[in-house]
């Protein structure tokens, strides 16, 4: 398994560790967009798509968010992005387009 840091450069387990269990870092954006919970994360290791992308940022979207408990409710879709820069991009777009009520969601895929 390869690993990688913030800036998509391959690296060693041990910096990817430093990495993915510091939730500041892993943690790229969080936020409420109407009654949908959007997260975009850092994962850090390949989820290749067969096409060479290496997918190691991630947003999902959720019907829900109890703030209680920490715990999201039923994932519904997600995004994949090589960058933090294209993961910071596409949590805005999603965030937009939930808030703007496009629900249809056509548009997520693994990128």
């Amino acid at each position: 398994m390869k690993y990688y840091n913030l800036k998509s450069e391959e690296c060693s387990r041990i910096e990817w560790d430093s990495i993915f269990y510091n939730n500041k870092k892993k943690f790229v954006k969080q936020e409420m967009a109407g009654d949908y919970y959007i997260s975009t994360v850092f994962l850090g290791t390949e989820h290749p798509n067969g096409e060479g992308i290496l997918n190691i940022f991630e947003t999902m979207v959720f019907d829900s968010y109890d703030n209680d408990n920490g715990k999201t409710g039923n994932e519904i879709k997600f995004l994949r992005y090589d960058t933090i820069e294209e993961a910071r991009e596409g949590h805005e777009k999603v965030v937009k387009d939930m808030k703007e009520g496009v629900e249809s969601l056509k548009y997520f895929r693994i990128m």
